[in-house]
């Protein structure tokens, strides 16, 4: 099942019906274009899985390098060594993405 491996499900709360949406779906009306904290390009990375849209990559027309490019273009941004702009958390949701596409392609 689909729901296999995630918490219990409340499905009388709407946070549980947002969670299912959000995973099996696409981006809530309310939630496209979002600012903030976590934010890359429009899409909550800690809300939402969408890779090519956190790197604004095609995954039609997307090489390797164009993948390889945008990542690190993130790295030096959100790498916890910067001490301007650095973010573990932000960091290794995008290394995560990088590594789920990267065995793609």
């Amino acid at each position: 099942m689909a729901t296999d491996g995630m918490s219990p499900l409340d499905l009388r709360l709407k946070a549980t019906w947002e969670m299912l949406y959000r995973k099996f779906v696409d981006i809530l009306p309310d939630e496209e274009n979002q600012q903030g904290y976590g934010c890359i390009n429009g899409v909550n990375i800690f809300n939402y899985f969408k890779p090519w849209q956190v790197f604004s990559l095609d995954p039609k027309t997307a090489t390797k390098d164009d993948l390889k490019k945008s990542y690190y273009h993130l790295c030096k941004i959100y790498h916890p060594d910067n001490p301007e702009t650095g973010d573990r958390h932000i960091f290794e949701q995008i290394e995560l993405m990088y590594k789920s596409v990267i065995a793609g392609i």
